[in-house]
């Protein structure tokens, strides 16, 4: 509450642009190419499948962690401060 989060019953949508570690995190099969990932997979597995957490695949355009971690136009950096919330009214 401290942070204006309102508890709910729903899933808490997680986006991300990684098809391949969204699908193995709804799908926990095992797979020879995923071996080498940390038990931190298998836990986050758990909780998609407790629905305590749900994955969806954005396009690249409107991921709004870019302007942390890229130099971004003028246009993208304003749209993504304004989505964080960081622009006053």
């Amino acid at each position: 509450m401290e942070l204006g989060i309102l508890e709910t019953n729903a899933p808490m949508q997680i986006h991300g642009d990684n098809e391949g570690s969204i699908a193995m995190a709804k799908n926990p099969v095992f797979h020879k190419r995923a071996k080498h990932i940390a038990i931190r997979w298998h836990w986050v597995c758990n909780l998609v499948q407790d629905a305590v957490i749900d994955f969806e695949s954005i396009h690249n355009l409107e991921q709004t962690a870019d302007i942390l971690t890229k130099a971004l136009l003028g246009f993208k950096h304003k749209k993504h401060v304004k989505e964080m919330g960081l622009v006053s009214a």
